[in-house]
């Protein structure tokens, strides 16, 4: 059942979707950042990738949110207005598509809106925004502070290995550039672990975080070669398999993401 108040959009199987689960496609089928739960208790995330193409079995992380910040809004807008004016030079038609709209300060501030739809900035860079849900506070052109943030799914790539931030999604099939997807969130499914020079670690119900040293791959938490980060660790999953494990493998885990 959709829940546009909260941006989740979760159904239970079964379903007629217009994107099969393993199919990838040039053209958005659903809004990004949809979840997708299956019987078994697997859940997706519909992703757009980034345009640098996805391994399978790869720690997927979110797109990188810069907001745009408009200081003091130039357009006042009454309460109930659903497409309002925002300054943001050099915007593009739906960058800001399935995204926030925070207000930061003055009028309004500390309200949050989900983004339907942007047009690209005109001469004066101004942005036509349309929200699902109208405003409620007055936009006041002396104190009203407005950020435009993106969708953490709209432009992923691998997880980088600073392993410094939660991944959102494994790829489970090789994604292609520029192609929208469903990326596993949560249920059994593969992930590549890098054991490093733990050789012989055995890999029975381990936790797991993102791997500090291979860009896209997980580590046992814990590991002797992997500490730098354990302060920060993230945990991506646990594993299910029981084998003593001397090289890098993928195996199937259990994803918590």
């Amino acid at each position: 059942m959709a829940n546009e108040r909260w941006g989740v959009y979760t159904e239970e199987a079964p379903k007629t979707w217009a994107q099969g689960l393993f199919e990838q496609s040039a053209t958005k089928k659903h809004r990004l950042g949809t979840v997708r739960k299956l019987d078994d208790g697997r859940e997706f995330i519909y992703c757009l990738d980034s345009g640098s193409g996805i391994s399978a079995g790869l720690l997927i992380a979110a797109a990188i949110t810069t907001p745009t910040h408009e200081d003091t809004v130039t357009v006042a807008h009454p309460v109930g207005t659903k497409i309002v004016t925002v300054t943001a030079s050099g915007a593009t038609a739906h960058q800001f598509q399935d995204g926030w709209l925070v207000i930061t300060d003055g009028g309004g501030a500390g309200e949050c809106y989900k983004i339907k739809d942007n047009d690209a900035a005109d001469g004066s860079d101004l942005v036509r925004v349309q929200l699902y849900e109208p405003i409620e506070t007055l936009w006041v052109t002396a104190t009203t502070d407005v950020d435009l943030y993106p969708n953490p799914c709209n432009g992923v790539y691998v997880n980088p290995a600073d392993a410094q931030q939660k991944p959102i999604a494994v790829a489970q099939r090789p994604v292609t550039a520029s192609k929208y997807f469903w990326g596993q969130k949560s249920g059994l499914g593969a992930m590549k672990i890098n054991v490093l020079a733990a050789g012989g670690l055995e890999l029975d119900e381990k936790v797991l975080k993102a791997d500090a040293v291979t860009a896209g791959w997980a580590a046992l938490l814990g590991s002797p070669a992997n500490t730098d980060v354990t302060g920060v660790a993230e945990v991506v999953g646990v594993l299910v398999k029981e084998e003593d494990v001397t090289d890098d493998t993928t195996s199937l885990v259990n994803i918590k993401l």
